[in-house]
C-alpha cells in the first residue's frame, strides 16, 4: 500500500492523477453507463487492506481489499450512508454536494479512501475526492460511444495538453 506523509500533500495527488489517467480509457464509458442506469454516483476508490463490517454490498461481487491495489465501486447517490463510517459525516456530506453539481456527460468524481498510519503508528482512514472533467473527446458520454478495446490516450498526459480539472472535494 502507498504510504506518505500528510505533511506533503503533492504526493497523493500525483499518485490519485496517474491512477486515474491509467484508468480513464477502461472505465470512463462504463461509469458513464452506470449513471445512465443507476443515476448520478461516485466512483469509490478503497486502497486498504480490510474493509470494516457492514460494507460489504458496496463492493463489486466478489472483491475484497488486499493493501496491494485499489478495489473500485460505483455508488450511486442513493446509496451512499454506508460511506460515512469510513469518510465522516462532513465527507459524506462533500461528496453528496459534488454529485448534485457536477455534469455526468462531461465528469466523474472519484473518492480516494485509504488507511493511514501516523508517526505513532495509529491507524486512520484518509479520503480524499475530486472532480475530473478531461476534453470533449474524453468525456464520459464521448467515451461510452466508442467500440469497446479502442485506445486513447491518458488524459493525464505528460506533455500537459490533456490535463483535466482536478478539484479537491475537501
Amino acid at each position: 500500500m502507498y504510504e506518505y506523509d500528510h505533511e506533503n500533500k503533492d504526493e497523493p495527488i500525483q499518485l490519485h492523477a496517474e491512477i486515474i489517467g491509467q484508468m480513464w480509457p477502461k472505465i470512463a464509458g462504463d461509469i458513464y453507463r452506470q449513471y445512465k442506469s443507476q443515476g448520478r454516483g461516485v466512483l469509490a476508490l478503497f486502497m486498504m487492506d480490510d474493509f470494516p463490517s457492514g460494507l460489504e454490498e458496496i463492493l463489486p461481487p466478489g472483491k475484497e481489499p488486499t493493501g496491494r491495489g485499489a478495489v473500485g465501486s460505483y455508488i450511486p447517490r442513493d446509496k451512499l450512508l454506508p460511506l460515512e463510517n469510513l469518510v465522516g459525516e462532513q465527507g459524506l456530506l462533500s461528496i453528496d454536494k459534488q454529485l448534485g453539481e457536477y455534469d455526468p456527460d462531461t465528469t466523474i468524481v472519484f473518492a480516494f479512501i485509504e488507511k493511514i498510519k501516523n508517526d505513532e503508528g495509529k491507524s486512520g482512514v484518509y479520503s480524499v475526492g475530486y472532480s475530473v472533467t478531461p476534453p470533449a473527446w474524453l468525456s464520459p458520454k464521448a467515451m461510452s460511444e466508442k467500440e469497446p478495446g479502442m485506445n486513447f490516450p491518458s488524459p493525464f498526459a505528460k506533455n500537459g495538453n490533456y490535463n483535466p480539472i482536478i478539484n479537491n472535494l475537501n
